[in-house]
């Protein structure tokens, strides 16, 4: 399996909003969002990260074309009642429902796969074994143009991606910069 690691000089970068930060609660993060975008006319919504899935659900009443999740916040297993609710009920929405296996930094030949075909197959969750942080990467690189990428920048808010041609090029540079390893991370 091919693996694709990130190396030390873009964890910086990285940590920075990649898109539009939206500060705030989370009512007031998405109230936010609505305002800003025609999510009607979003050709495709990829969420990745639980609580920005969870509350994107709930604030903004519909379903994620593609929900990146690894049931972990800031790497801590969510405890919350009311998110395993949601999850056991929402995965009837789906038409599609994947695993791969991504550790933390990385990003693996079939997490890619998971992603480009999501694209391809109507709803679909993908449930990553691992780590989803870096998932933005290809969601981003994968997406049609005009297409939401929403991810959570920790204790501050959700980063918005609006995808056009100059984000998925600024995307395949850091894409372009991971190290390929040859056996796993």
């Amino acid at each position: 399996m091919r693996v694709w690691k990130l190396p030390s000089n873009l964890i910086e970068q990285l940590r920075k909003p990649l898109g539009t930060l939206f500060k705030g609660n989370p009512e007031k993060v998405w109230s936010q969002i609505i305002d800003k975008y025609d999510i009607k006319k979003v050709p495709k919504i990829t969420t990745v990260g639980d609580v920005v899935s969870y509350n994107f659900s709930r604030f903004v009443k519909r379903i994620p074309d593609l929900m990146i999740i690894d049931k972990k916040s800031i790497r801590r297993e969510i405890k919350n009642p009311h998110y395993h609710k949601f999850l056991t009920s929402i995965q009837s929405n789906f038409n599609l429902i994947l695993h791969a296996y991504n550790p933390r930094s990385t990003l693996t030949e079939s997490t890619l796969d998971s992603i480009k075909l999501a694209y391809s197959n109507g709803k679909t969750i993908l449930f990553i074994n691992g780590e989803e942080d870096l998932c933005t990467i290809p969601s981003v690189l994968f997406s049609p143009i005009g297409s939401l990428v929403f991810y959570g920048q920790p204790r501050q808010g959700v980063v918005a991606i609006l995808v056009d041609e100059k984000k998925k090029e600024e995307f395949k540079k850091i894409f372009n910069a991971m190290e390929e390893v040859t056996h796993g991370a």
